[in-house]
């Protein structure tokens, strides 16, 4: 009778390498300090200049951003900017742009979006307020940004983009408050700054899109309900106008100042009087007021900027 091999036996299965562990929420906020006041700023305040001092500003911050550096035949960011070292010119763009899927919602005045569409052929702009028509697990990265006063439901919309990031892949949402605060001194209840928040935050409701969304942690309990993990949070005061002591800062507050005189009877226009049934003369004085009020340096003003970002899990 033929002997029989005996079978080798059967090896157990390497086990699966386990999943990351997720991190801890975190919170994070910029201390208060960082937000010094210089005194010669202070000293020169110019709550009756005209918008053209303010944007003057930041004609040297502009051109300083591109003042580049070139090494080896590419370019790259000046060392006082940073200290990034990857290039930042074409050749590694174009290297950036093949090996990733982005979603961007919120391209301010979607000129951004039209000249990279015009570039990038296979490339779609599409309302995020419908139906997603993305396949689900299809980007690396979602880039939200100022959506307040636009979006119905933020929950639903973190869902959204749960479902369409790569198990593995990120989220970032950016929103601001409309509400101007200061360390330095008390701004009276019946101040213009309180007034023009409070009739967003009315208008928002009216409207069901609230201007309310980075107030506490909303954002940060939403997209925890939505499933992500590894959630960072950061509470960050966005200084209006050049009275910081700290020079990164200064720069910041003439860019948010200057975005915000020039944009700011767009702002509510059509809010107050379509939404709210103000008349158009209320509006303009509100909006007169605003700006007399906010280019007072004395005010150290400032507004709040909650960053959130979180992982989808593997």
């Amino acid at each position: 009778m033929a002997s029989e091999t005996p079978a080798a036996p059967a090896t157990a299965a390497a086990p699966a390498a386990p999943a990351p562990a997720a991190e801890p929420t975190r919170v994070e906020q910029v201390p208060d300090d960082s937000l010094e006041a210089n005194p010669v700023a202070l000293a020169e305040d110019d709550g009756y200049s005209d918008s053209g001092s303010i944007l003057d500003s930041t004609v040297s911050l502009t051109e300083s951003i591109f003042d580049y550096r070139k090494l080896h035949g590419r370019t790259y960011q000046k060392p006082q900017t940073t200290e990034y070292w990857i290039p930042n010119d074409e050749q590694q763009n174009v290297g950036l742009d093949i090996i990733h899927h982005v979603l961007d919602l919120g391209t301010g005045t979607g000129i951004w979006a039209v000249d990279f569409a015009d570039q990038h052929p296979e490339c779609e702009i599409d309302d995020f307020l419908k139906p997603w028509t993305f396949p689900a697990d299809e980007f690396d990265f979602i880039h939200l940004r100022c959506l307040y006063g636009c979006v119905p439901d933020f929950p639903a919309l973190y869902r959204q983009a749960f479902e369409h990031l790569k198990p593995g892949g990120w989220i970032e949402c950016v929103e601001m408050d409309v509400l101007i605060e200061s360390d330095h001194v008390t701004i009276p209840e019946d101040h213009v700054f309180n007034t023009w928040a409070n009739v967003l935050y009315e208008g928002g409701r009216k409207l069901g899109c609230p201007f309310d969304v980075c107030k506490e942690h909303n954002m940060l309990e939403y997209v925890k309900k939505a499933g992500f993990v590894d959630i960072v949070e950061k509470k960050i005061k966005v200084p209006l106008h050049g009275w910081p002591k700290d020079a990164t800062l200064r720069d910041m507050g003439y860019l948010a100042q200057a975005a915000l005189d020039q944009s700011m009877e767009g702002f509510v226009l059509f809010m107050l009087v379509q939404t709210l049934g103000w008349t158009h003369e209320e509006t303009m004085v509100l909006i007169a007021n605003m700006r007399r009020e906010m280019r007072k340096k004395s005010y150290c003003p400032w507004f709040w900027l909650t960053v959130v970002y979180a992982r989808r899990p593997e």
